[in-house]
């Protein structure tokens, strides 16, 4: 048994959200690998849910994963075939963060529903290289306007390095100008040498775009770029 603290991004389908603040959609789905090629397996959050039922409530709906923010209580989750159900209230009369966030959903412009949880259980698949999330410990849900942040993050660098080729030193300035830290961006470009096989000097030219799917179609472990 296994105990590590994550956050896990989704898109919301929002399935409603009226005037008062109700709104209802999937805050976890079975079975979809993520860029850090987890999945959720059906039945993961029984005993979590169990234990908050047990305690007469559920986890609190938070904005942006900040817990100085809540913007109200979830009234329903359950699991069913697809994932986990959620149904919740915005405190519109009350919080004002919360008739921003109905706002901002009812335009699209926010559409990310993110766990917070601790993994209990999990099992590596050393083939195929799928970690499966088998029991959770959720702890908060949260409205985030950027569901699956590294993903997007990967999409800005290879929409900035087009088809061309860039030197390691440009590649790994571009990593640093999207978000990632010195650190990380310095671990990719050592994904990308490991993957050519050579060593790669600061002007060695390597197609970054082709290099970046690569890493994290093979990577023994792609999540660790992000922990």
């Amino acid at each position: 048994m296994s105990v590590k603290r994550k956050i896990r991004d989704f898109d919301l389908e929002v399935k409603a959200v009226d005037e008062k603040g109700f709104f209802s959609g999937y805050a976890s789905v079975y079975g979809v690998m993520d860029l850090y090629r987890e999945q959720v397996v059906k039945g993961a959050f029984e005993k979590s849910l169990l234990k908050w039922n047990a305690k007469g409530r559920l986890p609190p709906a938070l904005w942006q994963h900040d817990y100085k923010q809540p913007v109200g209580p979830f009234t329903k989750m359950t699991e069913d075939d697809l994932g986990l159900y959620v149904e919740g209230q915005l405190l519109v009369d009350e919080v004002q963060v919360a008739r921003e966030a109905r706002a901002l959903m009812v335009a699209k412009a926010v559409t990310g529903l993110s766990i917070g949880f601790n993994s209990i259980v999990e099992e590596w698949n050393k083939e195929a290289k799928i970690l499966s999330l088998k029991e959770i410990d959720l702890w908060e849900t949260s409205i985030v306007t950027f569901p699956a942040l590294e993903v997007a993050q990967i999409e800005s660098v290879k929409h900035i390095v087009g088809d061309g080729n860039v030197s390691a030193r440009e590649f790994e300035g571009i990593l640093r100008d999207v978000g990632f830290s010195k650190t990380k961006a310095k671990t990719i470009v050592g994904l990308c040498a490991s993957l050519l096989r050579r060593d790669v000097e600061s002007e060695t030219q390597i197609d970054a775009k082709s290099i970046l799917d690569e890493v994290f179609r093979t990577s023994i472990n792609p999540r660790e770029l992000f922990s």
